[in-house]
């Protein structure tokens, strides 16, 4: 899990907020090995959802670990 504060949850992990989401999309790049330098943020909703500059990839981060199985099939299917 991903939680934007250096890979450790605090209390629940990061605010569902533009600032405490930012930190998760860069912790989650930086995993991945993607530069999220010059991300776009195009939706704070239920998910946050990101646009990278530096490729074609869409970052998807949702509020609740409890939904990763659901994200996995999802993006099986994409």
């Amino acid at each position: 899990m991903i939680s934007g504060t250096g890979g450790e949850a605090h209390d629940g992990g990061t605010e569902f907020t533009a600032e405490g989401v930012e930190a998760v999309m860069r912790e989650a790049c930086e995993a991945a090995g993607l530069d999220s330098t010059g991300a776009e943020l195009l939706r704070l909703g239920s998910n946050a959802v990101y646009r990278l500059a530096s490729l074609p990839i869409i970052v998807r981060i949702a509020p609740d670990p409890a939904v990763l199985t659901e994200m996995e099939r999802a993006v099986g299917v994409a």
